[in-house]
């Protein structure tokens, strides 16, 4: 989520003593991060709680999801050595079932080649061993943080000083579904993109989906009791909150929120996602962590590295991406006769995902994936050459060194170091003979298209969640 706000327009917005309305998803995140993050942020909510409110429905959403994300942050470190070494062990079985092969076919020096390919694993596996010994202290301080839970206890001390808001009554519920079934038939915000998703864990009832609704509704009433600015926090990125660009990057909160805001209150009222809003008030209150703002930051931070280096560098530099077009075979399934050639002329609409950050004193390593979608010219045997649009997924690794005395522009550049691989074709486009795309290969037409990060396919607007289609969401 980028950010909004300028510093200096929401410095004057501080001024004005605002509420703060995290959403749920806020909340829940700070599981998924790392302990020195995580503690960063509390902190902050810690200084500024007096101005922090949570509306009822928040705190029901918490309480009925924290074990559950608790427990997928638990297994993600219980998993992590284990699987560095199940993948060692993969490529060790795989490799000798391949030399049993050779030795049969009576290959000269197979013997020496499987050697010394075998001593190599067994470095391989010797550093992995050393990678679960170097990474057990913060594993151990991850898996303290979440048996401690950091988090409920500051939520339970909201809840203690009166800091979270009333439910509705039983009527008032009635009431809202009501108009809520009115609001999502004709796409009115919030919380329509959650219908389908939330309609199949709660079939009999369907009311789950009116949970941002609900939260909505506790958010206004506060606004027009209470008299003041209001700053909600969210880490939702989705259109029923946002408008959003055509590359799916937020342009500001969805205009029918804000004239209904406006209905209840004459203060202000701005939304914004947590990275944003910590780094911000760490600024304005001398709290500001540079480990905890990439993590929190982390995927415009890389995005920023890949684009001063440029896709087609990263991508293409050395001419990676344009040997796994010609020779791994993936691409041919999409062509009629043997592939000769592949020309790559242009890279164009890309997203980056991140999975996971490591931070090691000044060292940091952010892992993740793409797609990108690039535009070649190919070349097939006996027939003419064609131009396609291809959309590829892989993996992208990130590291490098950031100077922690510098507030800004602190990541030492000539340390950044990136590796990409396991390049994934999704999904295909033939251009027509007048150069333009063939829709006939595409599942919509007559509308603006997406492209979804996860099946890599262009989709219709109306048919994302996130930047996920609603078949890869289900």
């Amino acid at each position: 989520m980028n950010n909004l706000i300028p510093f200096d327009e929401f410095s004057d917005l501080w001024d004005e003593v605002p509420v703060v309305i995290p959403d749920t998803n806020a909340i829940l995140d700070l599981y998924r991060n790392s302990s020195l993050t995580t503690e960063h942020v509390l902190e902050i909510f810690g200084l500024i709680s007096n101005q922090i409110w949570i509306p009822h429905q928040v705190a029901e959403e918490y309480q009925n999801n924290y074990r559950g994300v608790i427990s997928g942050a638990k297994k993600k470190y219980d998993d992590v050595t284990e699987k560095v070494q199940t993948t060692v062990q993969k490529a060790k079985n795989d490799v000798n079932k391949q030399f049993l092969r050779y030795k049969g076919f009576k290959f000269p020096k197979i013997n020496e080649l499987g050697d010394y390919i075998n001593t190599k694993i067994s470095e391989i596996e010797a550093e992995a061993a050393r990678f679960g010994d170097d990474i057990i202290d913060e594993i151990s301080r991850n898996k303290r943080m979440l048996e401690d839970d950091y988090v409920k206890t500051f939520m339970d001390q909201l809840e203690a000083d009166g800091k979270v808001g009333s439910p509705f009554t039983y009527s008032e519920k009635i009431v809202l579904i009501t108009e809520g079934d009115s609001r999502y038939s004709r796409k009115i915000p919030p919380g329509y993109e959650d219908e389908k998703e939330k309609d199949k864990k709660d079939p009999i009832k369907k009311t789950q989906k009116f949970g941002d609704l609900f939260v909505w509704k506790q958010l206004l009433l506060h606004a027009e009791e209470n008299g003041r600015p209001i700053i909600f926090i969210t880490n939702d990125n989705k259109e029923d909150w946002w408008v959003l660009d055509k590359d799916g990057n937020i342009v500001s909160p969805r205009k029918e929120l804000l004239d209904e805001f406006s209905d209840y209150s004459d203060q202000n009222f701005t939304m914004m996602g947590l990275p944003e809003f910590v780094g911000h008030v760490a600024k304005i209150i001398n709290k500001e962590n540079t480990l905890s703002f990439l993590e929190l930051n982390a995927t415009s931070v890389l995005d920023d590295i890949v684009e001063y280096k440029g896709w087609e560098e990263v991508l293409d530099g050395n001419l990676q991406l344009t040997s796994y077009l010609i020779h791994n075979g993936d691409l041919q399934d999409y062509v009629s006769n043997p592939l000769t050639d592949v020309e790559i002329f242009n890279f164009n609409a890309s997203k980056l995902e991140i999975d996971n950050v490591e931070l090691d004193g000044t060292f940091v390593s952010m892992e993740g994936t793409f797609t990108i979608v690039v535009e070649a010219t190919i070349s097939q045997y006996g027939d003419r050459d064609e131009q396609v649009m291809i959309t590829i997924n892989g993996y992208i690794n990130a590291q490098f060194e950031i100077d922690l005395e510098k507030k800004e522009d602190n990541i030492k550049k000539n340390t950044v170091k990136l590796t990409l691989g396991g390049f994934d074709i999704k999904n295909v486009v033939y251009y027509d003979q007048t150069g333009d795309l063939d829709e006939s290969d595409m599942d919509y037409q007559g509308e603006e298209l997406e492209l979804c990060s996860g099946c890599g396919e262009y989709k219709g607007r109306g048919e994302f969640r996130g930047s996920l289609c609603n078949a890869c969401e289900d």
